[in-house]
C-alpha cells in the first residue's frame, strides 16, 4: 500500500467540513473519517425548486409524493399560480406544509386542502385568489390561528370580474375558535367583486359546519346584490350555516362602519341560531381541546367559570348563547324589508326568518332567549325578518 502524508492542516479541513454538515463537535478519528463522511445525507434535489406560471389542479392529491413533501418541503416555490384546485385533497398524513410557498395570480384554490385532516401548517401563500369553495373542508386540526394568517397575507380584492361561494369553505374544521379575521378578508372579498353572481342557493351553503369548540361567530360577511341583480339563496342556517357550532357566543353578521345594517337582497333566508352555546355531549368539547375542568354543570361551575374564555355546557339552561346574544344578532341582521316589499302583492310572500331556541341561556346572566321584548323584535321585523322560537 502506497504511503502519502497529509498536512494536518488538510485534515483538519476535512474535519471541520464533516462536522459543518453532521453538526457535530468533537475531533473525528482519522480511520472514521470514511464512516462519518458515509453518513451525511444528501439529496439530488437543488436547494429550492422554482415552478413557474402553473397548473397543479390534484398534483399532490390521494398522497402522492407525500414522501417527498414530508421531507423537501422548503424546496419548492410556485410563482404565478392558476390553479390549485385539489391540489393536496385527502393527503391524509400531511402535517406540516409552512415550507411551501405560492405566488397566486387570481388562482382557484378549491378544495386545495380538503381532508388534510392532520394538518396543522398552512403553506405561505400571497397574491389573489379567486374560487374558494372546500378550501379548508375537514382541516380538523388545523387551529384558527393558521386560517386567519393565511387570508391576512392575500392582496386585498379590487375589481373582481365575479365573486364565488363560500360552500363548505371552514366545514369540519373542528377547532377553529375565532374566524373574525378571515371574514374581514372574505367581506372585501365580495365588495370589490364587479358583477354580482345570481345564486340559486345560498352562497353559505356549510361554509360553517362542526366547528365545535368556535367561541362565537362575529363579522359573518354580508353577500347582496347591487340594484340590477336578483338573490334568491333557499337558507343559511340549520342546514345551512353553521350547524354544530356549540360553544358559539354570538352569531353577527357584519355591519357597516357605522354600525348600520347592509342592505341585501335576499328572501327565504333561515339565520337557525338554537344550535348556538351548548354541545349535545361532551365528547363534541374534550375531544376537540378543552377540558373537562372547563364544564359548566350548575350554578356553582357557572359563577365560577363564567369569565374563562374556555367555559362550555352540555345544558341549554347554562347555552353560552342567550338573550343578550340574541339581541346581537337580531340588530345585524341585513335589512331585506325593501327587497321583501317586491313581493308584498303575492299569495305567499318571501320572508326571512331567525330562530332561537326559547329558554337557551335562562340561567346565565344574559337571561334566556325568550325573553325578547317587543321592542327587540321589531328591530329584525323592520328589516324584513320574522323571530320564531323552536
Amino acid at each position: 500500500m502506497s504511503k502519502y502524508v497529509i498536512n494536518k492542516s488538510t485534515l483538519t479541513d476535512i474535519g471541520d467540513a464533516i462536522r459543518e454538515k453532521t453538526g457535530k463537535t468533537e475531533l473525528i478519528p482519522v480511520p472514521e473519517l470514511a464512516d462519518e463522511i458515509k453518513s451525511i445525507e444528501t439529496s439530488w434535489l437543488p436547494e429550492v425548486i422554482t415552478l413557474n406560471g402553473g397548473h397543479y389542479p390534484e398534483l399532490f392529491s390521494d398522497s402522492k409524493f407525500s414522501m417527498f413533501l414530508e421531507n423537501c418541503p422548503e424546496r419548492l416555490n410556485f410563482e404565478a399560480a392558476i390553479d390549485a384546485t385539489n391540489m393536496f385533497r385527502f393527503s391524509w398524513e400531511l402535517e406540516d406544509l409552512s415550507g411551501l410557498s405560492f405566488y397566486c395570480i387570481g388562482a382557484s384554490v378549491i378544495g386545495m386542502f380538503r381532508d388534510c385532516y392532520r394538518l396543522t401548517k398552512l403553506p405561505h401563500i400571497t397574491g389573489k385568489l379567486n374560487g374558494i369553495e372546500y378550501l379548508f373542508y375537514g382541516c380538523s386540526h388545523l387551529p384558527s390561528e393558521e386560517i386567519n394568517k393565511f387570508f391576512e397575507n392575500l392582496t386585498p380584492y379590487t375589481n373582481l370580474v365575479t365573486y364565488d361561494r363560500l360552500n363548505y369553505l371552514f366545514y369540519r374544521v373542528n377547532r377553529a375558535r375565532d374566524l373574525t379575521p378571515a371574514f374581514d378578508w372574505l367581506q372585501n372579498y365580495i365588495e370589490n367583486s364587479k358583477s354580482k353572481t345570481h345564486f340559486v342557493e345560498s352562497p353559505y351553503y356549510n361554509m360553517l359546519g362542526y366547528n365545535y369548540i368556535l367561541d362565537k361567530v362575529v363579522n359573518m360577511p354580508v353577500y347582496y346584490a347591487n340594484s340590477t341583480a336578483n338573490f334568491d339563496p333557499f337558507s343559511l342556517g340549520g342546514g345551512g350555516l353553521s350547524s354544530g357550532s356549540y360553544r358559539a357566543s354570538d352569531f353577527m353578521f357584519r355591519t357597516k362602519e357605522d354600525g348600520t345594517p347592509y342592505n341585501a337582497n335576499w328572501k327565504n333566508f333561515i339565520v337557525d341560531c338554537a344550535e348556538h352555546g351548548y354541545a349535545p355531549k361532551a365528547s363534541n368539547i374534550v375531544d376537540y381541546g378543552i377540558g373537562e375542568d372547563k364544564r359548566v354543570t350548575d350554578a356553582t361551575t357557572y359563577e365560577a367559570l363564567k369569565n374563562d374564555p374556555d367555559w362550555w355546557t352540555t345544558l341549554p339552561a347554562y347555552s353560552r348563547y342567550n338573550h343578550d346574544s340574541a339581541v346581537r344578532t337580531i340588530n345585524s341582521l341585513p335589512d331585506t324589508s325593501a327587497y321583501l316589499a317586491n313581493y308584498s302583492n303575492y299569495d305567499n310572500p318571501p320572508i326571512n326568518t331567525v330562530e332561537f331556541k326559547g329558554a337557551e341561556g335562562e340561567l346565565t346572566d344574559g337571561g334566556a332567549v325568550n325573553t325578547l321584548t317587543e321592542e327587540e323584535i321589531a328591530v329584525a321585523a323592520n328589516k324584513g325578518w320574522t323571530v320564531t322560537y323552536i
